[in-house]
């Protein structure tokens, strides 16, 4: 069932996923939510090209909304190839990189994301590297500084990720909980377990896109207690 949220009481919800995975989550929720704002960023223009909703790519020079329209999405990608001009390919896992992108275009971020607007902002991302990791901190730190009310969803990797990867979204985990007023840790490992018998992978993604569309229900309809875990 799709979703209408919009009412006299609440202006705008705007959920953004931040980085690959939390453009995976937001894909998903593409055709269950209406009168939502949904936005995907990322300074990976290739995985950004297949978001479903408005798609806002990070670079170092510049930020921009990508055009939707399949006709101007190839005209770019012609336009590019004829004048030799490289596309961004993300951060490379680098944490690092995601926070500077997103502190040097922070402004800019806000302007096209249009934060202002929005009653209420829910990030939404995978942790363990990237720009997901590293910008969703800072995004939150933007909102908590300009009065305006958030809250944060992300995971955390599965153990055989490594010791890094972990260390890395522990780490931004644990920088996020100083910008948000409430917030939601998955477990990938916990959730792997409670969902055993689904055998197929598009089995475990529609169960973690129906994780993250329940959490956000329960936040919109403003009766969620966060699990501070």
């Amino acid at each position: 069932m799709i979703k209408n949220f919009k009412n006299k009481n609440q202006k705008q919800i705007t959920i953004i996923g931040i980085g690959g995975g939390g453009q995976n989550i937001v894909n998903y929720l593409h055709n269950r939510m209406h009168n939502v704002n949904l936005i995907s960023i990322n300074s990976d223009e290739q995985i950004l090209h297949l978001a479903k909703t408005k798609a806002i790519l990070v670079t170092d020079n510049n930020v921009t909304i990508l055009p939707q329209n399949k006709v101007l999405v190839l005209l770019k990608f012609l336009t590019d190839k004829i004048f030799a001009i490289k596309q961004s390919l993300g951060c490379g896992g680098n944490v690092n990189r995601g926070r500077y992108l997103a502190e040097k275009h922070i402004e800019k971020i806000a302007k096209l994301s249009g934060f202002a607007d929005s009653d209420k902002v829910i990030l939404i991302s995978t942790f363990g590297g990237g720009f997901g990791t590293g910008a969703t901190p800072v995004i939150a730190k933007y909102l908590k500084t300009s009065g305006l009310k958030n809250s944060a969803i992300v995971t955390i990797p599965f153990p055989f990720e490594g010791q890094i990867r972990m260390n890395a979204g522990k780490s931004g985990v644990n920088e996020l909980k100083k910008y948000v007023e409430d917030y939601d840790i998955i477990n990938n490992e916990q959730f792997m377990q409670d969902n055993a018998n689904n055998i197929t992978i598009k089995d475990l993604f529609d169960n973690v896109g129906e994780l993250f569309y329940t959490r956000i229900l329960l936040r919109i309809r403003g009766s969620y207690v966060s699990d501070r875990r």
